[in-house]
């Protein structure tokens, strides 16, 4: 099936590839406007569920209602991000517009830096003077950041049902910090499970990349290997997962590491972006949409 746009809604599509890892054999097609618990119940974690800073998300390990013995959008850092790329761009008459940030949505720091300077050929700019600039002026913004709406209430609610959480980050753990120092309320859900860029350093290239995905799973215990080419039992393991991502590059990694995909873009983002040739299971244009039941996580209480 093709990609379809959705806006503010989600959109119904078979799992997507022919890689040994990439669709959960228990599923033929996958209708999350409709579909109930049991029609999943071989779904049994989730990653990500905290999107869109594409270089901070979250994974959480879910066992569903199925399994008796047990029961991600975080902030909003790309603002940050933008104003700074569009405060040192304006200088020289340049602006990054949405169709350039999507290219670097999801890409490790100085490879998204090296992408962008080559798009603007006659700006005298070095890359190491670019990083060091965007850096003075990303960690003066760190302390202006909010949560994304829906994100709280999430976290709660999978904390409320013993969820195991972890957050997986692209960001060096300097810049984790920085970012996360006036939401620490937050982060002390996720206690010591946070997974950094200097954690997985020299072992993956950044998104589409998989290998955050399957080494954040693996720190929660779950045998899902390390490489795309995978066993039958890692397989089945992968095919329980559930991934949440803004960045196009997200959503390829979360496929290509052989799990569900909950695509949270911004909306200017799905009109000069697709992440094709893989394709969410689900998208949606906030976290606040998201209906928990829907994948086998107990519903949001209604008091």
């Amino acid at each position: 099936m093709a990609y379809h746009r959705a806006r503010g809604h989600s959109v119904s599509v078979p799992p997507h590839g022919n890689h040994c890892c990439l669709a959960p054999p228990s599923l033929e097609f996958l209708h999350v406007t409709i579909i109930d618990s049991d029609t999943i119940r071989g779904l049994q974690y989730v990653l990500n569920i905290a999107v869109p800073d594409v270089r901070m998300w979250s994974l959480t390990w879910m066992y569903s209602r199925q399994d008796a013995s047990s029961t991600g959008l975080l902030i909003d850092t790309e603002r940050v991000y933008t104003e700074v790329n569009n405060d040192i761009l304006g200088r020289y008459g340049k602006i990054m517009t949405w169709d350039i940030k999507a290219q670097l949505m999801g890409k490790p720091r100085i490879e998204s830096a090296t992408h962008l300077l080559s798009l603007f050929p006659g700006i005298d700019l070095t890359i190491d003077r670019y990083l060091t600039e965007s850096q003075e002026k990303q960690d003066a913004k760190w302390s202006t950041v909010q949560l994304l709406p829906g994100v709280q209430k999430l976290i709660q609610h999978l904390v409320k049902y013993n969820v195991p959480i972890i957050v997986a980050t692209a960001s060096l753990r300097r810049n984790f910090v920085r970012k996360s120092e006036n939401l620490k309320e937050l982060f002390d859900y996720f206690q010591d499970n946070i997974v950094c860029a200097d954690d997985v350093a020299g072992k993956t290239m950044g998104k589409p990349d998989p290998y955050i995905f399957l080494y954040a799973a693996s720190v929660l215990g779950k045998a899902v290997g390390a490489t795309e080419q995978c066993t039958e039992a890692e397989t089945v393991e992968r095919g329980k997962g559930l991934v949440f991502e803004e960045a196009v590059y997200g959503v390829q990694a979360g496929k290509r590491a052989g799990m569900s995909v909950v695509w949270v873009p911004d909306e200017r983002l799905l009109d000069v972006a697709s992440p094709s040739p893989y394709v969410p299971d689900e998208t949606l244009t906030s976290i606040e949409h998201f209906k928990p039941e829907k994948w086998g996580l107990p519903p949001y209480d209604t008091k």
